[in-house]
């Protein structure tokens, strides 16, 4: 499976949060899906998302590249550490997840 054509299109199709906040305001309030971060964001914050994920049961995945690879597969002109899929659309992309 193609990790960037499945976010790029659940982006597109379906709903999803951009930023480490937002995410984790959704994740607390559990209407999250699927959780995907950055390699590069900060150890802290991988082990409370990672946290959150494990107690609550929502499957997260760890995008192997930096937070401006991820940006550039969102089609967004900045960088981006957190993604929370709330709905993936006609994506595929819940299949990749990984607890």
């Amino acid at each position: 499976m193609d990790i960037a054509y499945e976010i790029r299109k659940a982006i597109e199709t379906g709903k999803v949060l951009i930023g480490t906040e937002e995410c984790m305001n959704a994740l607390k309030n559990k209407n999250v899906k699927l959780i995907i971060y950055a390699d590069n964001i900060p150890k802290d914050t991988v082990s409370d998302l990672e946290y959150y994920c494990k107690l609550l049961e929502v499957p997260f995945y760890r995008f192997k590249g930096s937070s401006v690879d991820l940006g550039t597969v969102a089609g967004k002109p900045y960088v981006i550490s957190v993604l929370a899929i709330m709905d993936p659309g006609e994506s595929n992309i819940l299949s990749i997840s990984s607890k």
